[in-house]
């Protein structure tokens, strides 16, 4: 895949970056000859994906929760895995906070 190919090759040239940094050698990593070859690469391989898997649905991941053995941690720490994946337009992460009331104590 080219997006592979893309992100070791920027790596490599960022290696070089820090590599020759405070010298008067060049980058050959940035040669302009090899920047009209990604790009014609970038056009004949494409940055598709090759699989997308089947969006995770809500019945699926309650029904989960819902035979879930709360005492295996191991089977709770897949079940929060899967279902932080259930994004709608919000991060993975806020998905199972959006519904806690929280109240501030003086301590």
């Amino acid at each position: 895949r080219f997006t592979t190919i893309e992100q070791k090759w920027s790596h490599f040239k960022k290696w070089f970056d820090n590599a020759l940094k405070n010298t008067q050698i060049a980058n050959p990593a940035r040669n302009a000859h090899i920047e009209k070859v990604m790009k014609t690469m970038a056009r004949k391989c494409t940055r598709a994906r090759y699989y997308s898997p089947e969006m995770m649905r809500e019945e699926y991941v309650r029904s989960a929760f819902a035979c879930v053995d709360w005492d295996e941690t191991e089977e709770v720490s897949t079940l929060f895995y899967i279902a932080k994946d259930m994004v709608q337009g919000r991060r993975a992460a806020d998905e199972l906070m959006l519904d806690w009331r929280v109240a501030l104590e003086d301590a």
